[in-house]
C-alpha cells in the first residue's frame, strides 16, 4: 500500500487526489500506513530554509523530499507545474541541503534553457566543411561526465543538467537515448557521451502537453499545484525583511484582510486583467511597489490606525 500510495501521490494533480485515494482505500480496506518520512533530510531543508529566508511550510518539505525520493531511483525527473508553483525553489533548496556544512559544493547545477537557442546550438552540428561544432548541452555533459573543469571535485556526488524549458518535439526526441535505460547521449559526430552515477536530468517544465508517451515514460514525475506552497510563504518572507517594527506588526493583518477579497473580484469576473496574471506574480508587484512607497512614509503616515483605515476603505472599494 505504502509503494502505491507513495510513488503515485506526487505526480497526480490536486483535482484526482481524493479519487486516487479511495481506490487505495478500496483494495486495502481498513489499512492506513503512515508514510515514511526522511527526517535527516527535513532537519536540513527547515536549515537551509531559515538561512535563506524562506518558509519551511510542511507542503514544501515533503515536496522535497519526494524529488529527493525520485532522484534516488529515477536519472531523468521531470518537475511539473505551472509558473511561480515553486519548481526552482524545490531544486535549488534540495542542492542547498546537499551542500550544507560542506567545505566544497557536492552538488552541482547546470541551467540550460532549450528554448532558448536552435537544435543544433543545443546538441551541436557539423559544418559544411565536415568541422564539429559543440552544442550548449554536450559541452555540459561532456565536462561533467569527464569531470573537468569546473566539475572536477572529488567528493561531488550529485550533477545536476537542469533544462528550463517547455517541452516540443524538435529537441526532447533526441533525449530518448539519455532517459531510457542507455544512459547515453549520440551526438552527430557519432560521439556518445554517457550519464555517470552522479549525474542527473532534471526538467522544469510548464506542461506535458507537447510530450509524447514515450518521453513521459522514461522520467520520474513531481507535480507541483498551485495550491500546494501558495502565495502565503512570499508574504511571510517579505514581512520578516521589514525592518520597522510598526511595519511587521500591521502587514500581517493587512495582507489577510485585502488579498482574499481582491482575488475574490478576480475570481468572480468583476475585475479581470488586461495580461493573465497568476497570483503569486501580483503578491511579488504589490510587495515590490511597497517596497518603494514605504521609505518615502514618515512614521506618523505608518500608524497603526492609518493603515487599518486604508485596509477599510480598501475593502469598500473591492
Amino acid at each position: 500500500m505504502r509503494a502505491l500510495r507513495d510513488f503515485n501521490t506526487p505526480k497526480i494533480p490536486l483535482q484526482d487526489m481524493a479519487i486516487f485515494l479511495r481506490l487505495i482505500s478500496d483494495l486495502f480496506p481498513g489499512l492506513d500506513i503512515p508514510p515514511k518520512v526522511n527526517e535527516p533530510l527535513k532537519e536540513k531543508v527547515i536549515k537551509v530554509c531559515t538561512e535563506t529566508n524562506m518558509q519551511h511550510d510542511a507542503a514544501f518539505v515533503t515536496k522535497i523530499t519526494q524529488y529527493q525520493e525520485l532522484l534516488d531511483v529515477r536519472h531523468s525527473v521531470m518537475l511539473l507545474g505551472n509558473a511561480g508553483s515553486g519548481k526552482s525553489s524545490v531544486w535549488k533548496t534540495l542542492m542547498g541541503c546537499h551542500n550544507l556544512d560542506q567545505p566544497k559544493p557536492v552538488c552541482v547545477s547546470e541551467v540550460v534553457n532549450p528554448k532558448a537557442v536552435t537544435s543544433d546550438e543545443l546538441y551541436g552540428y557539423m559544418t559544411l566543411a565536415k568541422d564539429w561544432k559543440d552544442g550548449v548541452l554536450s559541452i555540459v555533459m561532456r565536462n561533467m561526465c569527464k569531470c573537468w573543469v569546473p566539475y572536477n571535485n572529488q567528493q561531488t556526488n550529485n550533477q545536476w543538467v537542469v533544462l528550463d524549458g517547455d517541452i516540443d518535439a524538435v529537441w526532447i526526441e533526441s533525449m530518448n537515448t539519455v532517459m531510457d535505460d542507455n544512459k547515453v547521449l549520440t551526438l552527430v559526430s557519432n560521439e556518445r557521451i554517457p550519464l555517470t552515477d552522479p549525474m542527473r536530468m532534471i526538467f522544469e517544465i510548464h506542461s506535458l502537453k507537447n510530450a509524447t508517451p514515450a518521453t513521459v515514460s522514461r522520467a520520474g514525475i513531481l507535480y507541483l499545484n498551485d495550491s500546494d506552497i501558495g502565495y502565503q510563504p512570499f508574504i511571510d518572507s517579505w514581512i520578516k525583511t521589514r525592518n520597522d517594527e510598526m511595519e511587521r506588526g500591521s502587514f500581517p493583518a493587512l495582507f489577510q484582510t485585502i488579498i482574499p477579497i481582491a482575488f475574490d473580484c478576480f475570481g468572480n469576473k468583476q475585475l479581470e486583467t488586461l495580461i493573465p496574471s497568476i497570483k503569486i506574480n501580483t503578491i511579488q508587484t504589490i510587495c515590490y511597489l511597497l517596497d518603494g512607497i514605504l521609505p518615502t512614509l514618515s512614521k506618523k503616515a505608518k500608524a497603526g490606525d492609518i493603515l487599518d483605515k486604508v485596509s477599510e476603505r480598501s475593502e469598500r472599494a473591492l
